[in-house]
This record gives structure tokens, C-alpha cells and sequence, in this order.
């Protein structure tokens, strides 16, 4: 939200959206970790050898609170098993955030 501040300080035109998504990974199986009711998250790999995550839960944020209110739900919506640590998981999560100017590719 700082670089989107930025952007209107410096008098830069247009609207700038913010997205984010969150997904865990446990062996095979991918999870959405903002919206877990969803089951039809998927992912693929195309021919090109680049990995999409089909179906993911997108969540666009307004403020840094609501920001941090995804972030901690995802964190919170993760699976843990019993490892040598207390508190590990045996899973990856990624939380994707994506910052857009319309008209502008990155």
C-alpha cells in the first residue's frame, strides 16, 4: 500500500489494484488457504512448463489491516502434523500478491 501511496503522491493517473491469494501444498494436494471451503482448486502445468493454480481464491484488499487479516487467515487455515518440532508442518504455503496498474504490463 506504500507504493500504491506513492504512486497518487507522485501524481501518477490511473487506478492501481491490489489482489492476493494464498495456497498450501501437501504432497499432491493443493489447498486454497483464504477461502478452504474451496475444493476446486487445482494445479497445472501447461506445455510450456508453467505451473497455474486453477480456481484459487482471489481477495483484493483495501487497507494494510484487511491485508493482514488475509495473510493471518491464510497462516491460520494451514495444516500441521507431528515432526520433531512443536508447531512444523510438512507443507508449503505460498501467498501470492499481485500489484496492477491497468494498461501496464508487467
Amino acid at each position: 500500500f506504500e507504493l500504491k501511496r506513492k504512486h497518487i503522491e507522485e501524481g501518477e493517473s490511473g487506478h492501481v489494484n491490489i489482489s492476493l491469494s494464498s495456497f498450501e501444498l501437501s504432497g499432491s494436494k493443493c489447498s486454497d488457504l483464504i477461502l478452504p471451503s474451496n475444493k476446486k482448486i487445482r494445479m497445472l502445468e501447461d506445455g510450456n512448463g508453467c505451473v497455474h493454480i486453477q480456481n484459487i481464491h482471489v481477495e483484493q484488499p483495501q487497507d494494510a489491516q484487511s491485508l493482514k487479516h488475509h495473510f493471518d487467515t491464510a497462516f491460520d487455515n494451514r495444516s500441521t502434523a507431528e515432526t520433531i518440532h512443536k508447531h512444523s508442518s510438512r507443507s508449503h504455503a505460498v501467498f501470492l500478491y499481485f500489484y496492477h496498474k491497468p494498461g501496464y504490463i508487467c
